[in-house]
């Protein structure tokens, strides 16, 4: 539907705006435009196009995850890997 498509440019929109003043701020547009992607793909409106780009960004995410669980020190290791999943994130909505 149209009104999915303006909550996810909305939520771009949120992130964009707010990316250098406030990370909560940015944090609650990409939670919004995943929410409204994800709300999509259940109803097969949008689809994931796998093309040579995603599969790297897919490989980064998995690396990341992985170097996470295998980290010296753990917590600053996951703050990382969250920053990866953010920018991961905002290139597959």
């Amino acid at each position: 539907m149209k009104n999915i498509e303006n909550i996810k440019i909305a939520g771009l929109v949120l992130m964009t705006i707010s990316l250098p003043f406030s990370v909560s701020l940015k944090t609650a547009g990409i939670i919004i435009a995943a929410a409204a992607l994800m709300i999509q793909l259940i109803r097969k409106e949008n689809y994931v196009d796998i093309s040579l780009i995603s599969r790297g960004l897919i490989l980064l995410f998995f690396s990341s995850l992985i170097s996470t669980v295998f980290a010296h020190n753990v917590a600053k290791s996951f703050k990382g890997a969250m920053d990866v999943i953010k920018y991961v994130l905002v290139f597959f909505i």
